[in-house]
């Protein structure tokens, strides 16, 4: 269950035009990454600090905005955790390392898509470049009023990476299991009970990768 998934989702035509198309775990794997190459660290803690301190005075009104259907729930507690966290001494060297982090995996990579993934590459994997995706059933409980990106457009991208990604629009913004936690949990609710009566009916097949390595994992 995902909510409002952040990174990267490529279509399937912007895979067709980036020939060869190479997904993060490929270029991992072939030693192919670029130099790390990030700002000197006085300046990343400068620009890291300056950030902080624009944020700070505006956390309330940024969550009002962030909350657009039910701003109630975008309440006080909320803002002063967010502050207390922001002055914790290690939250500079968090600034700073999102000056030093690789491009992610796209989510086409990680859900395993029918294009833009390690699996969908005609090319034979040589470096265990399809482990660590899911291959299961998916739902993503979408708060299409999110302000910080196009979220209709996301939603439709999401939905079409493979058959079983179930898209659950809701009414929301940026948080939507806390600022409509009734309609997450009956999106959840309704999500589990199809996918149980699929199960039933024989409808839906297990992923054997992830069973196993769950299993490994306990």
């Amino acid at each position: 269950v995902l909510m409002n998934t952040a990174g990267q989702i490529r279509s399937k035509e912007e895979v067709e035009t980036m020939d060869p198309y190479k997904t993060m775990a490929q270029i991992t794997a072939t030693d192919s990454l670029p130099p790390c190459d990030p700002l000197p660290r006085p300046l990343a803690r400068l620009a890291g600090n300056g950030l902080l301190q624009y944020l700070r005075p505006q956390i309330a009104s940024l969550c009002t905005k962030l909350y657009p259907t039910n701003p109630s729930n975008a309440d006080k507690n909320l803002a002063d955790t967010i502050l207390r966290d922001s002055l914790d001494p290690g939250a500079i060297h968090v600034m700073i390392s999102g000056s030093k982090l690789p491009s992610p995996r796209t989510a086409n990579e990680l859900l395993a898509a029918d294009f833009g993934s390690s699996l969908s590459s005609s090319k034979e994997n040589s470096g265990g470049e399809s482990e660590s995706v899911f291959r299961g059933p998916v739902l993503v409980a979408q708060g299409m009023l999110d302000p910080l990106n196009d979220s209709p457009s996301r939603a439709k991208l999401l939905g079409g990476l493979r058959s079983d990604i179930t898209v659950t629009p809701i009414n929301g913004g940026h948080c939507p299991h806390d600022e409509m936690p009734h309609d997450v949990a009956k999106a959840i609710m309704d999500w589990m009970n199809t996918k149980t009566q699929q199960s039933k009916s024989g409808a839906v097949k297990l992923d054997t990768t992830t069973a196993a390595a769950a299993r490994k994992s306990v």
